[in-house]
């Protein structure tokens, strides 16, 4: 597709649209449509925001942040769960040119230290406690390593919750309001950095500027179907490109609501979908199995529910069945990156078999080419290969990593990781992944990462994860170890990856061995471990599609 034809798909053409072109902009806009419009409701909290009533809030946050000093070029890490103030920071950092770094509640120690340096970020607001974890006291670690010479960018700790916390702490409730700066940022400017994993373990940092988020919530939003009529019910993360980019900035892009279900349970999904008339529910499939259950079980009255969106995982042609059959709806599934988010949507009108095996056509505006793997050569239609996307959506680049950030490319081509194929009409089938990666839950989970993360286990000598087939998550942590310590038993490592772990990163099981397998030239014998895997899981769903 030429750069003009892009152009005018995604509404920047000759003619234009005099929509937003920055994540500010979409707030903005809609709260000017329609400030007494309910945008977001929360049951569990008793709330039911208008766009007016967060605008307010960001434009508030906003002047707060100005009082920090922080402006244009700074970065602010959001380790809050969902809610009104994450929403708040996302469009009140968007106002002042600040960078949201976006770190999910269920990150540990093992990961927010990294994130923190490795984005200079200037700022971090964090929750004392959130589904039974004391965030407080890893906060507190937090402190004595910049105490100790480390994390020196970081000059303000913000404690979202009433009361006062530990010394070094600032109470949200205390920020000042300052005047705001007239500029804003421009759509060229980085407004997220989305952290991901990757061969080397370390994860990555993906920084996304205002116009191609903002691009792409257009046309997805389109395509999913949200209008001012519309309701979204999703228990998905906010600080998962799922649930900030596809689940706040596409429903509030087109007028319409959000219904924040978190933290995931299928009876309170489906209630809140019967109470509130919800039109889409997103998911990921390991809730959409769970979702299937509890309406088997529990039947309630989902008759306005016109769309599942699943993502984040493969969507079995069982699953996708079940899900049309048994809530009673038209089903749609993305495929994309955190690199590159919605590169194809399956839409509920595609036809058979594509609608239970494909993941749909690229979206208006991007290509997609199957290569001949490690290069640029396309492949004819039905052959398989590595998957590659070019267009308007892509990131900037990963944060001070231009090795890898070129590593993704192969020449104006983005390449997701995954391998696949096209049909004669031009449905993408996703057949595997062309390294390591699993999914868990709908959260990429990268095996170094998690192995460097186990190896700061004393007495640890060697490990080495794959990822193994759960029937409810997708795929789970298979931990082979080599230790030196006796004492050191499967049920003591699963113990600390459970004290400073992301819990979709512990491994789910961990197999002691005398010594790893090693091929010819001295390179674990991945081959050998997977065989050992089958035969210490049998029950495991090897044989899925």
């Amino acid at each position: 597709m030429s750069a003009e034809a892009s152009e005018a798909v995604i509404g920047r053409g000759a003619e234009g649209t005099g929509r937003a072109e920055t994540i500010y902009g979409i707030l903005e806009r809609a709260a000017a449509a329609d400030p007494d419009g309910v945008f977001y409701t929360k049951d569990a909290e008793g709330l039911a925001l208008t766009f007016g009533d967060v605008r307010a809030g960001a434009d508030g946050l906003a002047r707060q942040l100005a009082g920090f000093g922080l402006g244009s070029g700074d970065r602010a890490l959001v380790w809050l769960p969902n809610g009104p103030l994450w929403i708040s920071l996302l469009f009140g950092c968007a106002r002042l040119g600040v960078t949201v770094v976006t770190a999910g509640p269920r990150l540990r120690l093992a990961d927010i230290p990294y994130m923190l340096e490795h984005s200079r970020a200037r700022a971090i607001f964090y929750t004392p406690s959130f589904m039974g974890t004391d965030y407080e006291a890893m906060v507190q670690e937090l402190l004595r390593s910049r105490a100790a010479g480390e994390l020196q960018e970081l000059q303000h700790v913000v404690r979202c919750a009433e009361g006062t916390g530990p010394s070094g702490t600032v109470p949200y409730a205390s920020l000042v309001e300052h005047e705001l700066p007239p500029a804003e940022p421009g759509p060229d400017d980085p407004a997220v950095i989305c952290y991901t994993g990757g061969t080397t373990g370390r994860p990555k940092g993906c920084v996304h500027d205002h116009r191609t988020v903002v691009d792409n919530c257009w046309i997805a939003s389109g395509l999913t179907g949200f209008g001012p009529e519309e309701k979204l019910v999703s228990a998905m993360p906010f600080a998962h490109v799922f649930g900030f980019h596809m689940g706040i900035l596409q429903p509030m892009m087109r007028g319409a609501g959000l219904v924040d279900a978190e933290p995931f349970a299928a009876d309170d999904v489906l209630g809140l979908v019967e109470r509130h008339h919800g039109t889409v529910l997103y998911g990921v499939p390991a809730m959409a199995i769970d979702l299937i259950a509890e309406q088997k079980e529990r039947p309630r009255d989902l008759s306005s529910l016109r769309v599942a969106l699943l993502a984040g995982a493969p969507v079995p042609p069982k699953l996708r069945k079940q899900t049309m059959e048994v809530l009673g709806c038209g089903l749609t599934v993305v495929y994309g990156a955190t690199e590159s988010p919605t590169l194809t949507q399956l839409l509920p009108g595609d036809p058979e078999p594509q609608i239970y095996e494909s993941v749909g056509r690229a979206t208006p505006g991007l290509e997609l080419a199957i290569f001949e793997p490690g290069t640029a050569n396309p492949l004819t239609r039905g052959e398989v290969g590595e998957i590659a996307s070019r267009g308007y959506n892509h990131m900037i680049g990963y944060l001070d990593d231009p090795a890898a950030t070129l590593a993704k490319y192969r020449g104006d081509w983005i390449i997701p990781g995954d391998f696949g194929r096209l049909d004669e009409e031009g449905f993408l089938y996703v057949t595997g992944r062309a390294d390591d990666m699993f999914l868990c839950g709908g959260f990429n989970v990268y095996p170094r990462e998690v192995e460097n993360q186990l190896e700061l286990i004393d007495g640890l000598r060697e490990v080495v994860v794959l990822g193994v087939p759960d029937a409810r998550l997708g795929e789970v942590g298979l931990a082979f170890v080599v230790v030196d310590d006796a004492e050191l038993h499967a049920d003591r490592i699963l113990a600390w990856a459970r004290d400073n772990m992301a819990t979709y990163k512990r491994p789910r099981y961990v197999h002691i061995l005398q010594q790893m397998p090693r091929t010819h030239v001295g390179k674990t014998a991945r081959g050998e471990l997977e065989a050992r895997a089958r035969e210490l899981l049998p029950d495991a769903p090897w044989d899925r599609p």
